[in-house]
């Protein structure tokens, strides 16, 4: 009775493991869909196929074959050092929402890397809003308090505290440049980031950098992108004269 038995519970686990499959696929098509929908009604192109890493050519070197490989990868090498990138092998991108709005360009796309311990492998799934402003923006991460950040100091990372004892309990934010980051969380932002739910934020340069360790739905991506829109309306008009400057970025996949 041993064969038949083993025999039936093979066949069953291949059946589920078969179904497990087609479910996964079905609803990969279906997100992809709702993506597509969602890129439709912003306005904004969708391609489901990013590509997976060069091991010759790096990573971003030849990042999407829709568009020239040039301005994809300089766009791409400038945020390298954003979490959650530049870590793991098996880099791919897919599912890739671009467009402007608002003078804003947004970039939203699926990123998964692979990490690798003895002979376990573990990969890891995040969805990445990036947006590229026409501003200098100072260098700095916003991420949830934890009981590591007491030990910042020792190890001397700096952090900057504000006077708003309820956002520094909720916060620990990182920078150096204390000035142009006071500039930007005045008071009211500071109440406005205590609206929002405790996430990681990081700006640097002309880019801000979000992400969540999860594939993002069409409503994830839709409360992104108001609340970094909330943000920028924030900005204090002295901080885009000194700032701020003129660029031509009606096409996203331009102009840097």
């Amino acid at each position: 009775m041993e064969g038949p038995v083993f025999g039936i519970v093979l066949v069953g686990v291949l059946l589920l493991v078969a179904y497990l499959v087609s479910l996964n696929h079905r609803m990969e098509e279906q997100r992809a869909a709702e993506l597509a929908a969602f890129a439709g009604e912003l306005g904004f192109q969708f391609r489901r196929e990013g590509t997976s890493e060069f091991v010759t050519e790096g990573f971003f070197a030849q990042l999407f074959s829709f568009a020239s490989p040039t301005e994809t990868s300089r766009l791409l090498s400038m945020v390298e050092n954003f979490k959650p990138f530049g870590v793991g092998s098996s880099r791919a991108i897919s599912n890739l929402i671009y467009g402007t709005q608002n003078d804003l360009n947004w970039y939203l796309f699926d990123y998964k890397y692979v990490t690798s311990s003895g002979k376990s492998t573990q990969t890891h799934n995040f969805s990445v809003v990036i947006v590229r402003v026409k501003l200098g923006l100072p260098s700095l991460t916003i991420t949830p308090q934890n009981f590591l950040h007491s030990l910042s100091g020792l190890i001397g990372v700096h952090e900057v505290n504000f006077e708003s004892d309820e956002f520094n309990q909720r916060y620990f934010v990182h920078g150096s440049d204390s000035k142009a980051i006071y500039d930007l969380f005045h008071p009211q932002a500071l109440e406005y980031f205590l609206s929002l739910p405790v996430e990681t934020w990081q700006l640097s340069g002309i880019f801000l950098v979000r992400y969540m360790k999860s594939h993002a739905s069409s409503s994830d991506y839709r409360r992104f992108m108001r609340e970094v829109r909330g943000f920028i309306e924030l900005v204090p008009e002295y901080f885009k004269e000194d700032r701020g400057f003129d660029a031509n970025w009606s096409d996203p996949m331009t102009g840097f």
